[in-house]
């Protein structure tokens, strides 16, 4: 009985400890299987790329990161070996990196590039350890395709500042427990780094910095723990920096330029971003900020304050930096009665010509030529400046003003412009060339009734051209009558844009006849313009000016296309004038190469028969430019569009081009047709005209014939075409083509 009760008590007893081992193994599961599902989560959401590999060469488990940052799905990356995936400029040293860990290397760190679905490679950093099982590792792999462009970026140049710190705020922000517990937080990677890194502690200690401070500040490291971050600053720079601490402090970010002084008292500009640190409660712990030297950025700007104050190829102040000097005599001609000055504006004459004949470069030397004589001889408190209206399209301005200070009257101003005209005109060597120049000067005197400095030099330029009318090498002295004619010029110039907007201009029509049968053979298109305050305005008062000012594209365009368009129309509603032919006028503006596609879609909008079309030139228009002009030629010949010379005989090289230029017809100066039957001389070289032209394959129009005199001498003389008032004067499109209809009947 003894006995059994003991067999009781100990099944009894026995069976209490089963279940004490049982609740420990359900414990015991229970934390693993926690344990587990805190493994699974961390393993599947870290933004790091976690795998389990085997040294056979395969991956056997891998977390979603994967796919993420390389776009291979993991079945796609388990079922082929891992160095397939490796660069193979990377695969050695990735071999080596694995044979470390087989040999029982606790951990192992490496870098490599890897396959990306899209066929690029990124670049991947690896912490790699081995398992308890000897046959798997466990690595967590990076991608720092960023962080090595930017290493590759800061060697190659720093002309860009990125703040480094950015692309890792994220993180910084996560894990700032880690970076202030950890030193050898990014210490190879902050190191590489030519800008400056620190982190310092809301009590402003430093925390960490890498060895670029070292070397800019030239402080080891031991003194830099004990430094506050202010005292690698300029003081005068302090309270600026304290302020920026304060505004990342509310803020969480701020950016600031500030002095570095090294331990040498170099002073180094430097620029610098912020950001705050916070854990991962949001509680802020600091500080870190990155800096660039920006010691060429500031040189570059010094560059560009000089050179918004001067001319860079003369060195001398330029139009803004002038004006200053004016505003100033006039505020002293303000203050001081007797004190007197003058402002004067001059430009080379013929520059264009100069550069034509010797190149760019050359006009640049004549032009540092020039400043160089001024500068010389002006006494020590006048001031020359290189004025340039135009700098938008600058090829080269030649244009100069002097300031004449404290001048007693104006025959100062005289003797001063024949200074500078004779220093000017003293012969200068360009290309082994000894070239002669001269100025055209125009001056305006500083008086009460000026506003601002813009209107004396205003009155100085208009001074100078119309001093350019008078010849080379010539003065004017501004005076009143000059700026009621550059208002009249300027509310010309506006009058003509507002008949090109408003299309106030109409076409005339003058009749082209041959002269053996008296029958139209065309007409020359003429412009006209309907100005509602002054009438009818004929070309020769408008062109110059369109001419001056551009205007002429827009207007030669709108004759091109109204005139073939009328030509057109004419010969759709009488097909018996379907030989008709249309001549219109070119300027020298307009003769570029894009003329030629102007043409062509004229021609292409208004359906003519570009046989039908002819253009009028002058000899001008191929003087500026011969090779330009031999091109454009050659591409109307390919469209068959004839082209005639105008007013010939009375230019000073006609001949010469007549042989270059496949002209098909001439046209003999009025001048030379209303004189020739009472001047032989005259007559002699009508004569001549036709004889030539006739030789060289070319047909003749004689313009401006009035009389049954002309007209019957011309046709002794065998001349091809007239034009005139005694057949017609110039007529509206319905007049014109009344006279068509006429003809025909």
């Amino acid at each position: 009985m003894e006995d059994e009760n003991k067999t009781k008590k100990q099944l009894i007893n026995e069976l209490e400890e089963l279940r004490q081992r049982i609740t420990e193994l359900e414990i015991l599961g229970t934390k693993y299987k926690n344990a587990k599902k805190e493994r699974d989560l961390l393993f599947n959401y870290s933004i790091d790329m976690l795998c389990i590999a085997g040294f056979d060469g395969y991956i056997k488990e891998l977390n979603p990161s994967w796919e993420k940052t390389l776009g291979w799905s993991n079945n796609e990356l388990q079922s082929k070996p891992y160095l397939d995936f490796v660069h193979p400029e990377d695969r050695e040293s990735t071999i080596s990196a694995a044979k470390r860990l087989e040999e029982g290397k606790v951990i192992v760190t490496f870098e490599n590039r890897y396959l990306c679905k899209d066929s690029s490679y990124k670049w991947i950093f690896w912490k790699a350890f081995p398992l308890i099982e000897e046959i798997l590792f466990f690595a967590v792999a990076r991608d720092i395709t960023e962080q090595k462009r930017l290493e590759e970026e800061l060697e190659r140049t720093q002309s860009q500042f990125e703040l480094e710190v950015n692309a890792q705020t994220a993180e910084l922000r996560q894990r700032t427990e880690d970076l202030l517990k950890e030193k050898a937080f990014t210490e190879n990677t902050l190191n590489a780094l030519k800008d400056i890194f620190f982190v310092f502690d809301l009590e402003g200690r430093f925390l960490r910095w890498n060895k670029a401070i070292n070397e800019v500040s030239g402080y080891s490291d031991e003194e830099i723990s004990s430094m506050k971050p202010t005292e690698l600053f300029l003081k005068e720079d302090i309270q600026k920096i304290e302020e920026a601490i304060n505004k990342i402090m509310k803020e969480g970010y701020a950016s600031i330029e500030a002095f570095v002084v090294n331990k040498d008292g170099k002073h180094i500009p430097y620029e610098f971003a912020g950001s705050l640190l916070k854990d991962f409660k949001g509680v802020p712990l600091g500080i870190c900020g990155i800096g660039r030297d920006i010691s060429e950025r500031k040189m570059f700007e010094e560059k560009i304050k000089y050179y918004v104050s001067y001319d860079i190829l003369t060195e001398l102040p330029n139009r803004a930096l002038f004006l200053e000097h004016i505003k100033a005599s006039m505020a002293r001609a303000t203050r001081q009665k007797d004190y007197k000055f003058a402002v004067i504006v001059f430009n080379i004459d013929n520059f264009k010509k100069i550069i034509k004949s010797f190149g760019h470069i050359a006009g640049d030397q004549l032009l540092i030529e020039v400043a160089a004589r001024l500068k010389k001889h002006l006494r020590p408190y006048d001031t020359v400046a290189r004025v340039e209206y135009d700098a938008v399209a600058r090829l080269g301005g030649d244009e100069f003003a002097i300031l004449l200070s404290d001048i007693k009257n104006i025959r100062n101003v005289i003797r001063a412009a024949d200074r500078l005209h004779n220093k000017i005109k003293l012969p200068i060597k360009i290309n082994n060339h000894i070239v002669n120049i001269t100025a055209s000067i125009g001056i305006a005197v500083g008086k009460p009734g000026y506003e601002n400095p813009e209107d004396i030099l205003r009155d100085a330029d208009t001074a100078m051209y119309k001093a350019k009318t008078l010849g080379k090498g010539c003065y004017v002295i501004f005076d009143e009558v000059m700026h009621a004619q550059a208002v009249s010029y300027l509310q010309l110039e506006n009058s003509l844009q507002q008949a090109i907007e408003k299309n106030q201009f109409l076409l005339n029509y003058q009749p082209i006849v041959l002269l053996e049968t008296n029958e139209i053979m065309g007409f020359e298109a003429l412009l006209r313009w309907k100005s509602p305050e002054r009438g009818l305005v004929a070309p020769n008062e408008i062109i110059s000016i369109a001419e001056e000012t551009g205007l002429i594209i827009p207007i030669g365009r709108w004759v091109l296309l109204e005139a073939c368009r009328q030509m057109n129309a004419w010969q759709t509603r009488l097909p018996i004038y379907s030989h008709l032919t249309i001549s219109v006028n070119v300027s020298v503006k307009q003769f570029t190469l894009d003329l030629v596609q102007t043409i062509k879609q004229i021609l292409n909008e208004t359906g003519l028969n570009p046989a039908c079309l002819k253009l009028e030139i002058t000899e001008s228009v191929i003087i500026n430019n011969p090779e330009t002009a031999e091109e454009i030629f050659s591409q109307l010949k390919k469209l068959n569009i004839k082209v005639q010379m105008d007013d010939f005989g009375t230019g000073h090289s006609s001949l010469s081009y007549l042989h270059q230029f496949p002209f098909d017809a001439l046209k003999i100066d009025r001048s030379f047709v209303q004189s020739m039957c009472d001047n032989e001389w005259a007559m002699e070289i009508v004569k001549t005209i036709i004889t030539m032209a006739h030789n060289m394959k070319m047909e003749v129009i004689a313009e401006g014939v009035e009389t049954i005199e002309q007209l019957e001498e011309l046709r002794k003389l065998k001349c091809d075409y007239y034009q005139g008032y005694w057949f017609s004067k110039p007529l509206g499109w319905k007049e014109a083509e009344a006279l068509l209809i006429d003809n025909i009947q």
